[in-house]
């Protein structure tokens, strides 16, 4: 279950964590250069201490009712404005 911690998401449990460590994500924009072509997405982005991964796909908005959706929407927009954007390797 995700729990909102100052703007970002708690990931918890987590059974390859540390004692003490916290994992979070948020949303971020990824651009990505497709045979030569710049391409942008948005993709759920992790930190875990000094280490970051991200989603190997974009992520796109859903949830189990209206509402749901509309909140994905929310944090997607809110975090793409907040956090940097990033550029992921180049595909050939």
């Amino acid at each position: 279950m995700a729990t909102k911690l100052r703007g970002q998401r708690l990931w918890t449990p987590s059974h390859n964590r540390r004692k003490g460590e916290e994992m979070t994500w948020n949303y971020r924009i990824r651009k990505r250069i497709i045979k030569g072509k710049s391409w942008y997405d948005i993709v759920e982005f992790y930190n875990h201490g000094t280490k970051r991964s991200w989603t190997e796909s974009g992520m796109k908005p859903e949830g189990e009712t209206k509402k749901d959706v509309i909140w994905c929407l929310v944090m997607m927009l809110k975090d793409a404005k907040k956090y940097n954007a990033f550029t992921d390797k180049e595909e050939k």
